[in-house]
């Protein structure tokens, strides 16, 4: 039984767009798109990363906000296959909704907070270990803040580091509160 359907299902939906646009020449026709729509510099010109390795938080993590980064492309490209008329079986992308785009965002921030210390657990467990208990206490400190820093979506461009609002819990979506 999984305990956390929600969130399983919109894992599995970001990375059948990821994969969606990681073959092919989609992704080209994407940025074409975006250029001719968007003005210079309000979008990135990054690839959105597979998760090869579901197990692993940073492969995640990486899924949900290097789809972040290409909000706006992505929104320009499902918005020109919603004016088409073609049926699934020749176009197997189902874009997401403007609800799971902001779930995207809510879960990407939670991986966030605990990618430090994910990161150390997984790969230098010997040389790290002194380390874990005030690694961990930072983490605990900070998931339990009334708050969480999420990507603004209306704000993704070019730059390197995102903007990121502080939401309250209380004003998170069906998925936040269960992370």
């Amino acid at each position: 039984m999984n305990p956390f359907p929600a969130g399983h299902f919109l894992v599995k939906k970001v990375h059948v767009v990821a994969v969606y646009f990681s073959y092919s020449t989609r992704f080209e026709k994407t940025m074409q798109k975006a250029k001719s729509t968007l003005e210079a510099g309000s979008y990135p010109k990054t690839r959105v990363k597979v998760d090869k390795n579901i197990t692993r938080v940073m492969a995640v993590h990486n899924l949900f906000h290097s789809t972040i980064r290409s909000v706006k492309p992505l929104q320009i490209y499902a918005t020109s296959m919603s004016t088409k008329k073609t049926t699934k079986e020749t176009n197997p992308f189902v874009p997401l909704t403007h609800r799971e785009w902001q779930q995207d965002a809510e879960m990407e921030a939670i991986m966030y907070l605990t990618q430090p210390v994910s990161v150390l657990c997984q790969t230098e467990k010997k040389f790290t270990s002194a380390l874990g208990y005030p690694l961990k206490k930072v983490d605990l400190t900070r998931l339990r803040r009334l708050y969480l820093s999420v990507i603004k979506l209306s704000d993704v461009d070019t730059r390197t580091t995102l903007k990121r609002k502080d939401i309250l819990l209380d004003n998170l979506s069906e998925v936040g509160p269960v992370l």
